[in-house]
């Protein structure tokens, strides 16, 4: 017992050696992290007490391969059991009722049962589990998340309870029969054009490498963003179908003009030059695009979160006077940028948006500057920082009294923002 740190009935760490493990009576709960990399254990056995299996519990537990479940269990949460890459089978119990966020992922398991009672299946619940060829999913599922079979060459069928009227599997399509919302397809694919579905819901198309052209629908009236074509490395052509109303293409770029956003689309460098183009949206390309000069047009007003996360090849980036916001971890881990110009309107930049920068210098905002999110600017080697208004600027921190930001000085404003360990983030009051 004095492997188990156990504190109010969770099991909070286990920290011996063991092969086999046996979960003893009384432990309500395996917390976070409990077995986190134990690459000792490859046998697992829970006491009918336990209730909940925590976040990442048993990540990265490479040689677990049994795992025997408490016939009271009621939730597995995110990552639970991520990259157990020898973790072949699961016999899931009927008291389970949520599976968490890529609770799963990568694992080697060949068919998933989901249980009658289990009503909620997290994002990314069962991906990458390379030898996954079937799955069920029980009468009581009401909630299923973005891709939750995805990236899975191996996935040949999707039975559904005869009595579950959520869900349904067509032509290689889980579709949500409520929402009209095409959530998931296997490799080979035909979106049914019956009215049954009219969404592309977030990873719909996840991760399909022999997805070469694809036409947007005239019958699809939403798309929930671009991360529905996440990972399809080897797309060349995006086109939409004529009499879609919401949706036109443009340089192999999938557009919203009703909102003016740019959902998806295959290269940053061929943005259409247009002023209709208002926002930049989160998913909008793959990180492998390899693009290494990004020009935005004039009329974009916003960059959302993540757009240009980890572009490793991107050296340099001009956006236009009319850009306002530019989202969090928008430019993050950019690690080959070198130039950026802001343009004139820039009011907020988000927390993260250029961390990880670890070519960039040198930066200049314009007056226009209205708040610099914390992090901004957390691991770039910047020696000067030019603030066009430098005046009025207040540092703050959360719980933690607002101080005077100065900021006039070009290289003690970039030593400021670039402090490590920093919460701060930067307001100007214009008082």
């Amino acid at each position: 017992m004095d492997a188990f740190d156990i504190q109010n009935g969770v099991l909070v760490k286990y920290r011996g050696n063991d092969a086999t493990v046996h979960i003893p009576q009384g432990v309500s709960a395996i917390d976070e992290f409990a077995f986190y990399g134990n690459e000792n254990l490859v046998e697992l056995k829970m006491s009918p007490d336990v209730v909940k299996v925590g976040d990442s519990a048993f990540y990265g537990c490479e040689n677990l391969q049994n795992v025997t479940f408490s016939d009271h269990l009621a939730e597995i949460q995110s990552d639970a059991f991520s990259n157990c890459e020898r973790l072949a089978s699961l016999a899931l119990p009927a008291s389970l009722r949520k599976i968490g966020y890529s609770a799963f992922n990568g694992c080697a398991i060949r068919e998933a049962i989901i249980p009658d009672g289990v009503q909620e299946i997290g994002d990314e619940a069962f991906t990458f589990c390379e030898n996954l060829e079937s799955v069920f999913i029980g009468k009581n599922v009401a909630v299923i998340g973005s891709a939750p079979f995805g990236y899975n060459e191996r996935l040949q069928k999707i039975d559904i309870h005869p009595q579950n009227k959520k869900f349904v599997f067509r032509n290689g399509c889980l579709i949500d029969t409520q929402e009209k919302a095409l959530l998931q397809t296997l490799e080979t694919f035909e979106i049914p054009d019956d009215g049954s579905v009219t969404v592309l819901h977030e990873g719909a198309l996840a991760g399909h490498d022999g997805l070469k052209s694809f036409e947007l629908p005239a019958f699809i009236t939403r798309i929930a963003n671009g991360r529905a074509f996440a990972d399809c490395h080897n797309l060349r052509k995006l086109t939409v179908a004529r009499g879609n109303k919401r949706y036109y293409s443009q340089n192999d770029c999938i557009i919203d003009g009703t909102e003016g956003r740019l959902v998806f689309g295959l290269d940053p460098e061929r943005i259409p030059n247009t002023d209709n183009i208002k926002i930049i949206g989160m998913g909008a390309f793959m990180e492998t695009s390899g693009a290494t000069r990004i020009v935005l047009p004039r009329g974009v007003e916003e960059i959302c979160d993540f757009v240009f996360y980890d572009f490793s090849r991107l050296q340099t980036v001009k956006l236009p006077d009319t850009l306002r916001v530019i989202g969090n971890n928008a430019f993050t881990d950019c690690a080959q940028l070198q130039s950026v110009h802001l343009g004139a309107g820039v009011k907020t930049i988000g927390e993260w948006a250029f961390s990880g920068c670890k070519s960039l210098r040198e930066i200049e905002f314009p007056a226009s500057l209205q708040r610099i999110g914390a992090y901004a600017f957390n691991e770039v080697p910047l020696q000067t920082a030019k603030f066009q208004a430098p005046k009025h600027w207040m540092a703050c921190a959360y719980r933690k009294p607002p101080v005077k930001a100065k900021l006039k000085n070009p290289k003690k404003a970039a030593q400021l923002l670039t402090q490590e360990s920093s919460e701060i983030y930067f307001e100007r009051t214009d008082t």
